[in-house]
């Protein structure tokens, strides 16, 4: 139970950090992106804790791995971000080069590619360190907590537009 009232204040304490985050930049991420995307990441990793009823042992292997996987993937994506942007002038020009375009496109196919196989290497992990009810119960979680985080992301959008209508 005091295990159970601690996962439950440490996540009430990075929720609420990620919504302060998230308010102080409405509608942009900002300087507090690397801050948000941890909070949300040690807030989806306190909750799996708690949705596949880890074990202290668990806990400690799957932790640092998770964390090192996010901050991969984290790096991914501001690539992937520096690669659209690059696509986008180019795009943009006049008479953009065939070559060129395909070169970016299939940059970013290549990094899209890369996310994918950190989440397939994270599943892996997972697999040879769950049992097959906490693997059933992961899946789950994923699915739900996906949805969840996808609801919000819409009712923050939603309220930032409604704040700029006069």
């Amino acid at each position: 139970m005091k295990r159970q009232t601690a996962l439950l204040t440490i996540l009430g304490l990075f929720l609420t950090a990620t919504l302060a985050a998230a308010q102080t930049q409405p509608g942009r991420w900002g300087p507090n992106r690397e801050r948000l995307r941890e909070n949300l990441n040690h807030l989806r990793l306190l909750r799996m804790t708690e949705a596949l009823d880890l074990t202290e042992e668990q806990t400690a292997k799957i932790y640092p791995f998770a964390i090192r996987v996010e901050k991969e993937k984290a790096g991914i994506v501001r690539e992937l971000g520096a690669k659209m942007e690059e696509l986008r002038q180019l795009v943009s020009e006049a008479n953009p080069k065939d070559e060129d375009l395909v070169a970016r496109v299939e940059a970013i196919g290549q990094l899209k590619r890369s996310l994918q196989d950190k989440d397939l290497e994270f599943e892996k992990f997972l697999r040879a360190n769950l049992s097959e009810i906490q693997i059933a119960r992961y899946v789950i979680f994923q699915a739900d907590f996906n949805r969840a985080m996808g609801d919000r992301l819409n009712r923050a959008r939603a309220m930032t537009r409604s704040r700029r209508r006069p």
